[in-house]
C-alpha cells in the first residue's frame, strides 16, 4: 500500500493497485469527475493500476504500472495520461507543476515556471515534460521550489527562494539545479511550502522558512543553509505546508504549528522541536505524509490514520470535524 498527500486531500493505493482519494475536490483533484469534496475515500478510474501517487495544491498525479503518468485536477476532472513520459518510477507534484523521474534516473518537469521551479534555466511555462538532468534518485516538489537527490548522495534545489528554502546560503531564486552545500549521503528530500528537509545517515537537516517553528532547530529563525534537527534513527521525513514530521526509532515525531491538532499529540500547542504523536502502541508506522494542516500515517498492517484539520474531509473519517489525535480512515 501507498499513501500520497495533496495540500487538502489524500490518496491511497491499495494492494491491488486501485487508487482512492478523499478531501478537497473543488478543482477536481480527487479525480472522480466531480468538484464535490469527499469525507471518505472514493475510487479513481485509472487506465492501469497505480504504483505511486502525489498531490499538489489543486492537482494529483500517479505513476501507473506501465510506466506512464496520469494527472488530473483544474482543467481535467478525471485522469489523463501525460504524453511523452515512459518508464517512470516517481512523480512529484507542486503548485501547478510536476516532475517525474524515470528508471534511468532522468528528471522531467512541466507546468508553472514563474520562479524557475522547473529547472529549465528560464521561467517559460512548460507545456510538455522537459528533460532537466540525469543521475536523479528522488525528487520532491514544494509550492514553488524543487529539490532532487543525485547519485552519490548530493542534493540540488531550484526555484523560489524568498526564505532560503533552496539551502544555498542566499534568498536568490535559481532557474537551474543548484548544489546544496554541507550535506552528504542524502537519501531523501522533502519540500514544504517554503521549507525543505533532507534525510542523511539516519538524521535530518532542515532549512528555509521557520515562521511557525517548522524547521525544528532554532525557533522562529529562517535559515538559508541546512541545520541539523535533534532527531536520530530516522526512517523517513515528511513535510506539510508549514509543519514537519518523521518516522524515527519506530515512532512518529512532529513539529511546527498545531492550531488544529496537526501534530497529533492531543493538544493545540505548537512545538519548535520534535515531539511524539499519540500513535497507538499497537500500531507500527510505515509511511507518513502531511498536508496543509493535517497529517496521515500508513501503518504496517495496512490501516491509515489521519489527524488535524478536516474542513474538506481530508481525514477520511466521514466527518468534517478536526481531530487532535490519530483517527482511522473509514472505507465506504
Amino acid at each position: 500500500m501507498y499513501v500520497g498527500n495533496g495540500f487538502h486531500h489524500y490518496c491511497a493505493i491499495l494492494k491491488d493497485g486501485s487508487l482512492h482519494c478523499w478531501g478537497r475536490n473543488e478543482d477536481g483533484e480527487l479525480g472522480d469527475g466531480s468538484v464535490v469534496s469527499k469525507t471518505q475515500p472514493v475510487k479513481v478510474a485509472l487506465p492501469k493500476p497505480a504504483l505511486q501517487v502525489e498531490g499538489g495544491l489543486t492537482q494529483t498525479c500517479a505513476v501507473l504500472t506501465d510506466g506512464t503518468v496520469a494527472c488530473w485536477g483544474v482543467a481535467n476532472k478525471t485522469p489523463m495520461v501525460v504524453q511523452g513520459l515512459k518508464n517512470i518510477k516517481e512523480v512529484a507534484t507542486g503548485s501547478g507543476y510536476a516532475c517525474a523521474v524515470d528508471l534511468a534516473g532522468t528528471l522531467f518537469c512541466w507546468g508553472n515556471n514563474v520562479y524557475g521551479q522547473l529547472g529549465t534555466g528560464d521561467t517559460s511555462f512548460g507545456i510538455v515534460p522537459v528533460q532537466i538532468m540525469s543521475g536523479v534518485l528522488q525528487v520532491s516538489a514544494g509550492d514553488k521550489h524543487t529539490c532532487a537527490v543525485k547519485a552519490g548522495g548530493t542534493l540540488q534545489c531550484w526555484g523560489y527562494n524568498n526564505q532560503g528554502q533552496l539551502g544555498i546560503g542566499s534568498t536568490t531564486n535559481q532557474h537551474s539545479p543548484t548544489n546544496v552545500a554541507g550535506l552528504s549521503g542524502v537519501v531523501e528530500v522533502r519540500c514544504g511550502a517554503n521549507h525543505t528537509c533532507a534525510r542523511h545517515a539516519g538524521a535530518i537537516s532542515c532549512w528555509g522558512n521557520d515562521n511557525q517553528d517548522q524547521l525544528g532547530t532554532t525557533p522562529g529563525s529562517d535559515n538559508t543553509k541546512p541545520q541539523l534537527v535533534s532527531l536520530f534513527d530516522v526512517q523517513s521525513v515528511a513535510l506539510g505546508i508549514n509543519h514537519t514530521g518523521a518516522i524515527a526509532a519506530g515512532g512518529v515525531f512532529m513539529w511546527g504549528p498545531n492550531e488544529v491538532g496537526q501534530l497529533g499529540n492531543g493538544t493545540k500547542t505548537g512545538s519548535g522541536k520534535p515531539i511524539a504523536a499519540a500513535v497507538l502502541d499497537s500500531v507500527t508506522p510505515s509511511m507518513l505524509v502531511l498536508g496543509s494542516s493535517s497529517s496521515c500515517m500508513l501503518a504496517q498492517m495496512g490501516a491509515i490514520y489521519c489527524w488535524g484539520g478536516n474542513v474538506y474531509g481530508q481525514l477520511g473519517n466521514g466527518t468534517t470535524t478536526s481531530s487532535l489525535t490519530p483517527t482511522p480512515v473509514i472505507w465506504p
